[in-house]
């Protein structure tokens, strides 16, 4: 496998990433109009459902944003290390040397 594979198998790993961010993000903004307006149900408050679903909806909006954020993270680290790879071979070499070296 040559350099220019590599590369390409960068760029299509960091788009794997950034496509999971961009449905995470779908998820985290389709939760948040999930909300309960008006009475949900007579029982509700007795049983306290209503801040027991607020609770867990804005828990999973949460998580979802989160996950978004990391997963964007590691798409846009995938890109940048590309960059550097791409960019001058000795410059790369100096800014990458020693990272995948092998602990022994």
């Amino acid at each position: 496998m040559g350099l220019e594979a590599d590369f390409n198998a960068l760029t299509h790993d960091a788009k794997e990433w950034h496509d999971t961010a961009t449905k995470l993000q779908e998820c985290a903004n389709l939760v948040k109009t999930l909300t309960l307006d008006g009475e949900f149900s007579f029982m509700a408050p007795l049983v306290s459902l209503d801040g027991n679903y607020e609770s867990t909806r804005a828990h999973v909006e949460k998580i979802c944003t989160a996950g978004h954020d990391q997963t964007k993270a590691i798409g846009d680290a995938l890109i940048k290390v590309r960059d550097i790879l791409q960019g001058s071979d000795e410059a790369a070499k100096a800014k990458l040397h020693g990272l995948w070296d092998p602990v022994v």
